[in-house]
C-alpha cells in the first residue's frame, strides 16, 4: 500500500460551538520546537528602515511522503449532476487571516458558502484546524488581500455569473460584506497589484463570457459587457479602464513579461483565443504585446518562477494534453480530440498543450516539450513550489474533468485522471521536469484549484486541493532533508502592508540565485499566502535576503537556513 495513502490517517472531525463549528484534528506524533523572536539591527545601507523578528521552524518527523487528508468541504454545482460550466468548480486561498502566524484555508463553492478552516495547529504537534462558514455563496476564485490597508486580510471572491464580493475582515475572525465602490464588471478571474505606482492595490478582472451566455443568454443580465479591466484604486473608490472588449479567461497573472521590473497583466483564454499581455507605459497607456513565441490554446492556469535559479521567473501554463497514449485514455479522449481538440494550432502561435516559457538571450523561448511537462492530461492549476526542499523549484498539476453533457460516453460522466507531480532535477539539468509518483502525490479526485504553501511551520510545503464532487484534499509534506527559509514582508504605514509586489532574491552557493515574489492571485481561481517560501538544500548559510519593495526601496538581510523571518518595514511611504 503506497504510504502516502495510509488508512486511518485522515482528520477526526466533530460538531460543536454556537455556530456549528468543526474541529477537525490531523493525526502526527511530532517534537515540539521554541520559538524565539530576536530582533534584527537595521542595516544603515539598506536604504529603508527595516526590524526583522526570527523563530526557528517547528520541527517535525519526517518519513519520505506526503500524507493524504481529507478536509470537511466539498465543492459540487448546483444540479444533481455536474454539467458545463459548473464543471470548471472553485478556487481556494491560504493566508493568515486572524494574525496568530499559522496560515489558514479558505475553500470556494459555487453551490455553497465559503468554508474557513482556521490553523490550530500547535509548533510542531498535530495540524489541527477549526471550520466555519461565512455567507456568501456560489464563490469561484478567491484571494485573500488587505483591500482597505487596515492591517487585516479581507477575503475578494468572484461570483457565479457577477462581478466581485468582498468580505472584510473585522478582526477577530469576523468577516462582513463590504462595498467595493466603482467595481462593477462581470470577473471570472481577478488579481490584485499596484499598477500605476501610488501605492495603492488596484483590481484586474476578467470575465469568462462563454459562462455567462450560457448562464444568462436569455436575461438582461447578459448585457453587461465582458472584457478585462483594471480598477484603479483611488480616494472615493475605484476607477475603471477597460483593456479588451470580450474574454474567455479562465486564468490571470501580474508579472514582469518584458524585463522592465513593472508586473504586466497576462491574461489566459480559453477556446483557442491567444493568451494577452498588457503592459502599462509611464503615461499610464495600456499596449498589447505579445512576447512569448508560443502559448496554450486552452489556457486553464498561469504560474511564474525562476525554475533555473537565475534570477528570472518563467511562465507555465496548463492545457489539454492526454499524458498517455494507451488504449484506455485514447478511448476516453478520442471523442474530444475528434470534437474539438484535435486542431493543428502551431503555425499562429498557440497549441493545445502545456507551455513553459523561458527568458534567455534577451527574449522568450517555448520548453515544454523539451522539459518534459507538455502533457498532464486535462489539467487545471499548475503551481511552483520546492516540495523537497533541494533549492529547486517543482510543479505540480492537478487534472480530471466532470460534465455529463460533454463527457456522457464516460461513467458518471467523467474523466478520471491523476494529479501529476514533477520534480526540477536541479544543478546540470535545471529547468527539466520528471514525474515522481514516489512522493503519493498522484489523487485521482477531479482537482481544480491547488495551492503550495506551508501549513505546519515546519519549513515544507504542503499542497491543498479544492475538487469537485468530492472532498477537498491536503497533503501533508512528510519530505525529508533540505532546510527552507520562510519570510514575510510587512510595510507599516502603508496602503499595502503585506508588500504585494515585492521581490526577494538570495544568492546560495551551488544554487544560484533563488527569486521569490508577493503576488495575490496565480495559478487557477487562487490566492497565494503573502509567505514567501525558499528551499535551500543542504546549505545552511550565512546567506544575505535582499529585498526590493513595491516602491522601488531595497534591504538587505542576513539569515540562516531553518528560520522563520518577519520582515517590517516600518515609515509611512511617501
Amino acid at each position: 500500500m503506497r504510504r502516502g495513502r495510509r488508512p486511518g490517517r485522515g482528520g477526526a472531525c466533530r460538531l460543536g460551538g454556537a455556530r456549528h463549528q468543526q474541529l477537525v484534528r490531523i493525526a502526527l506524533t511530532g517534537l515540539l520546537a521554541t520559538s524565539v523572536a530576536l530582533a534584527s539591527p537595521v542595516d544603515p545601507s539598506s536604504g529603508v528602515a527595516t526590524t526583522v523578528d526570527r523563530h526557528p521552524h517547528a520541527l517535525r518527523p519526517c518519513a519520505d511522503d506526503f500524507i493524504r487528508h481529507e478536509l470537511p468541504h466539498v465543492s459540487r454545482g448546483r444540479g444533481e449532476r455536474t454539467v458545463l460550466f459548473d464543471s470548471n468548480g472553485a478556487g481556494l486561498a491560504v493566508a493568515d487571516l486572524d494574525g496568530d502566524g499559522r496560515l489558514d484555508i479558505v475553500l470556494a463553492n459555487l453551490a455553497g458558502p465559503l468554508t474557513v478552516l482556521w490553523n490550530e495547529t500547535p509548533p510542531g504537534g498535530a495540524l489541527r484546524f477549526e471550520a466555519t462558514s461565512l455567507p456568501l455563496r456560489g464563490s469561484q476564485a478567491v484571494i485573500a488581500v488587505d483591500v482597505d490597508g487596515d492591517g487585516r486580510l479581507d477575503i475578494v471572491t468572484t461570483q457565479r455569473g457577477g462581478g466581485v464580493a468582498r468580505l472584510r475582515n473585522l478582526g477577530g475572525r469576523e468577516f462582513v460584506l463590504a462595498s467595493l465602490p466603482g467595481v462593477h464588471a462581470p470577473a471570472y478571474a481577478i488579481a490584485w497589484g499596484d499598477l500605476d505606482g501610488d501605492g495603492r492595490l488596484d483590481l484586474v478582472a476578467a470575465s469568462y463570457d462563454a459562462e455567462r451566455e450560457r448562464e444568462f443568454r436569455d436575461s438582461a443580465l447578459f448585457g453587461a459587457a465582458g472584457g478585462v479591466f483594471v480598477f484603479y484604486a483611488r480616494d472615493d473608490g475605484f476607477e475603471r479602464t477597460r483593456l479588451r472588449e470580450g474574454a474567455q479567461a479562465l486564468a490571470m497573472l501580474l508579472m514582469d513579461a518584458t524585463g522592465d521590473g513593472r508586473d504586466d497583466v497576462l491574461i489566459g483564454h480559453d477556446f483557442f483565443i491567444q493568451d494577452d499581455v498588457f503592459v502599462r507605459d509611464d503615461e499610464g497607456t495600456w499596449r498589447r504585446l505579445r512576447p512569448f513565441p508560443r502559448t496554450s490554446a486552452n489556457t486553464m492556469s498561469l504560474d511564474a518562477g525562476d525554475v533555473l535559479n537565475v534570477g528570472r521567473e518563467a511562465l507555465f501554463a496548463t492545457d489539454m494534453k492526454p499524458a498517455r497514449w494507451d488504449p484506455a485514455t485514447l478511448a476516453a479522449w478520442m471523442p474530444l480530440m475528434q470534437k474539438s481538440y484535435e486542431r493543428d494550432t502551431a503555425r499562429d502561435g498557440h497549441w493545445a498543450a502545456n507551455t513553459l516559457n523561458l527568458t534567455q538571450r534577451g527574449g522568450w523561448r517555448e520548453v515544454a516539450t523539451q522539459r518534459g511537462v507538455d502533457a498532464t492530461g486535462w489539467s487545471w492549476a499548475g503551481r511552483f513550489g520546492d516540495l523537497d526542499n533541494d533549492g529547486w523549484l517543482d510543479l505540480y498539476v492537478t487534472t480530471g474533468m466532470i460534465a455529463h453533457d460533454l463527457l456522457h460516453y464516460l461513467p458518471g460522466g467523467e474523466l478520471r485522471e491523476h494529479d501529476v507531480a514533477l520534480r526540477n532535477k536541479g544543478a546540470g539539468a535545471a529547468g527539466h521536469f520528471v514525474a515522481a509518483p514516489e512522493w503519493g502525490l498522484d489523487s485521482d479526485a477531479s482537482g481544480r484549484a491547488v495551492v503550495l504553501a506551508d501549513l505546519s511551520g515546519d519549513g515544507r510545503l504542503d499542497v491543498v486541493i479544492n475538487t469537485l464532487d468530492s472532498p477537498a484534499l491536503l497533503y501533508e509534506n512528510r519530505l525529508c532533508g533540505g532546510a527552507a527559509l520562510t519570510v514575510d514582508l510587512r510595510w507599516l504605514g502603508s496602503a499595502n502592508p503585506y508588500a504585494v509586489g515585492a521581490r526577494v532574491h538570495l544568492e546560495v552557493p551551488g544554487l544560484g540565485t533563488l527569486t521569490r515574489q508577493v503576488r495575490a492571485g496565480a495559478g487557477y481561481l487562487s490566492g497565494d499566502p503573502p509567505r514567501l517560501h525558499l528551499g535551500l538544500g543542504d546549505a545552511s548559510g550565512p546567506f544575505e535576503l535582499h529585498v526590493r519593495w513595491p516602491d522601488g526601496g531595497r534591504s538587505r538581510h542576513s539569515v540562516e537556513a531553518g528560520e522563520h523571518l518577519t520582515v517590517t518595514r516600518s515609515e509611512r511611504q511617501p
